[in-house]
């Protein structure tokens, strides 16, 4: 009898363990916020004095992996990428973990903006001649990408987005290559290089709203770069001005931990700095059991976005870190994106 309970147990352990490394369901919880489109444009009717303050100084969401939400199953990985995806074996194993572990957001790039998102982590591939924004697993073309943020933009006169392109796999492709190509994409006749209304700026603490969106009459683009090969437009503010620290942490308490640490040292730091704060949790060698139990980024997304910002002291980690970048921006559990647009408009108001 004993030995038969115990071949149950390890049938049981075994289909439970199947379940965790097949199944490329990301998460139960559905994205809830108010419409956030005009983010600026609230703070600007509050507060006319915002307009010329430093961009290095301003409050925003950030949209990490902000284009990776059309990861599934059936998602190619990135060969250009040097990641476990890339091995066939496990990812024949394992390849509904690694949807669970890939996909960021939950909802494409426009309705992101409109629930408030004006900082945006890109990473762009290039397969076989097509540009796909990628997360490990490749996601969609990224022209898609584009038209949705520029139908944002051309909808949304007096909003700015920081376009960030993190990261570039090039393939057999260059980075100029991938410049022109954004040339051509367009929506109502305009690129994404039209929304750049600033011209001679070199510095992140030089442009303000005012700059960026010309004086509150347009839309506008901040355009610049982390990956290595960058050029042109993207190569004018210099990558060295940002800071943005990977914790590289699946645990909520190690990541608030260190997040706390770095505040510390971010405090009083020079404006010509961008600061963005990875709140993001991440899948984690080091604890592995808890990698693969968080059971995806979304879902654990739901639960850590919420513990951070109970902390007694977020207004401070706001204030010295004021780009706030996470998982899963359009969470509603708790009432998430409400309470953080609420939290950051706040302090915007103040800026003088």
């Amino acid at each position: 009898m004993k030995k038969h309970i115990i071949i149950y147990i390890l049938i049981v352990i075994f289909g439970l363990f199947s379940i965790l490394i097949s199944s490329p369901i990301t998460t139960y919880s559905k994205s809830s916020y108010n419409d956030h489109s005009h983010f600026f444009r609230d703070i600007v009717n509050q507060n006319p004095e915002f307009k010329n303050v430093s961009l290095t100084r301003i409050s925003m969401l950030g949209s990490h992996d902000a284009l990776s939400d059309k990861i599934d199953y059936y998602s190619a990985p990135n060969k250009s990428e040097d990641n476990i995806v890339n091995n066939r074996l496990l990812r024949f194993l394992g390849k509904g973990m690694m949807v669970r572990l890939a996909r960021a957001q939950s909802e494409d790039v426009y309705k992101q903006l409109c629930a408030g998102a004006r900082y945006l982590d890109v990473r762009v591939c290039n397969v076989d001649g097509i540009f796909y924004n990628s997360h490990g697993l490749i996601s969609e073309e990224f022209e898609n990408n584009l038209k949705l943020i520029l139908k944002f933009l051309d909808e949304n006169p007096g909003e700015f987005i920081l376009f960030n392109i993190n990261k570039y796999y090039e393939g057999n492709s260059n980075f100029n290559e991938l410049e022109e190509f954004i040339k051509t994409v367009k929506y109502n006749n305009k690129n994404l290089f039209d929304y750049v209304n600033y011209q001679n700026i070199n510095s992140f603490s030089k442009l303000t709203y005012s700059n960026i969106t010309d004086d509150g009459k347009k839309a506008g683009v901040v355009l610049f770069s982390q990956a290595d090969n960058r050029s042109g437009i993207f190569s004018l503010l210099d990558s060295n001005d940002i800071i943005s620290n990977w914790h590289h942490e699946i645990d909520s308490n190690a990541l608030i931990k260190k997040i706390k640490e770095e505040c510390i040292k971010e405090k009083n730091m020079d404006i010509k700095y961008l600061r963005i704060n990875q709140a993001q949790t991440s899948p984690s060698t080091k604890d592995a059991f808890k990698t693969v139990t968080s059971w995806s980024l979304l879902h654990h997304a739901k639960e850590h976005n919420v513990n951070l910002l109970g902390q007694p002291d977020i207004k401070d980690i706001i204030d010295s870190i004021p780009i706030y970048m996470v998982d899963y921006v359009t969470c509603g559990y708790k009432d998430f994106n409400n309470r953080i647009i609420d939290l950051l408009s706040e302090r915007n108001i103040t800026l003088k």
